[in-house]
């Protein structure tokens, strides 16, 4: 949700600023930026992107849902499980402060296992692509003396 947050406001916002310095104020999109002026369009970007994808909410989580394909099961084991009851006696909010920590590394130790599962099979399909290539490159490269050999 948060990237498709980020995304949505990305595209809003830039054609706002493309609009603003290329038909309003021309001037303004020349210069040095500083590091304040870079905060501050940072936070507006943040405050004016909730503000203006807050009603939308509802909808960019469907989207996330259909995108992530995440069924509804899965979704229930990010579960939080502190609750204020809990939090009330020390020791038993010291107890499911350790187990929800040991359930977000599971789950974090899951979600580095498919990243590294994908990068490996996108290495291995780009291996095999530009073995492929080379070898065709080869094979239909005319003979010249200008060509390096290989």
């Amino acid at each position: 949700m948060h990237l498709l947050f980020n995304i949505i406001g990305t595209i809003i916002f830039s054609v706002v600023a493309i609009v603003y310095f290329k038909l309003i104020n021309v001037a303004a999109g020349t210069g040095v930026i500083t590091q304040t002026q870079i905060s501050l369009v940072h936070t507006i970007f943040n405050i004016g992107t909730t503000v203006l994808l807050f009603p939308a909410s509802n909808w960019i989580i469907r989207l996330a849902k259909k995108l992530g394909r995440v069924k509804e099961g899965e979704q229930e084991k990010s579960t939080v499980l502190l609750d204020e009851r809990v939090l009330e006696t020390p020791s038993i909010a010291l107890q499911a402060t350790v187990k929800e920590i040991d359930r977000m590394g599971k789950i974090v130790e899951e979600s580095l296992l498919v990243a590294r599962m994908y990068c490996l099979h996108r290495r291995n399909r780009i291996s095999a692509f530009c073995g492929r290539k080379k070898k065709r490159w080869i094979a239909f490269a005319p003979e010249s003396p200008t060509m390096p050999s290989s």
